[in-house]
């Protein structure tokens, strides 16, 4: 697989601060996003243990990309608003670059992400754990209608290992090392 790094310019960590106004805040991000009129609703799954945010209304967004798309987070149950807040910043600077993220992209940040974790970015990833069917929503004909992107949370030195090494040496580390992908209070597996 190709790595694509999404730049950590100069002007990130402004475009970063910019996107709510204000320094880096969950709740702000989810505003703005919702005050735009898109929407990053919940899907629980039915065990209970875990919670994916999906965002609704990115595939209406001007964005170059190659066909409709949404975002999808998935974490442990009690990480609910840093799964809504991981699929909103993302889909929240994809709309701001105008351009759609792609596989095995980094996006990393400035600081961390979420507070008290390693958390400084993520990747876009098929979903780690769901082998087939969650990535394309196929119509009748068989026809792919929208691509579901998983976005996943990454330390900085996950994202240090990826630049070096390659996205999939990452995966390999994080299958040798039996990471819980699923988990912003993990430490890094590098």
């Amino acid at each position: 697989m190709a790595m694509h790094l999404f730049g950590a310019d100069d002007d990130f960590a402004d475009r970063m601060v910019a996107l709510a106004d204000l320094r880096w805040s969950r709740r702000a991000i989810e505003d703005a996003f919702v005050a735009n009129g898109w929407e990053v609703p919940e899907d629980v799954s039915g065990d209970g243990d875990l919670v994916t945010a999906v965002t609704n209304g990115l595939r209406s967004q001007n964005l170059t990309a190659i066909m409709p798309l949404e975002l999808a987070c998935t974490l442990k149950s009690d990480q609910r608003s840093a799964a809504r807040a991981l699929a909103a910043l993302t889909a929240t600077l994809a709309i701001r670059m105008g351009v759609a993220p792609t596989f095995d992209q980094v996006i990393p940040a400035p600081e961390p992400l979420i507070p008290d974790t390693e958390i400084e970015g993520v990747i876009i990833v098929p979903h780690p754990y769901i082998e087939d069917g969650f990535e394309p929503l196929v119509n009748a004909e068989g026809r792919t209608e929208l691509q579901l992107l998983t976005v996943v949370p990454v330390t900085a030195a996950e994202i240090a290992y990826l630049e070096e090494l390659g996205a999939d040496a990452l995966y390999e580390q994080w299958e040798e090392q039996e990471t819980d992908l699923l988990d912003v209070t993990r430490v890094s597996a590098v």
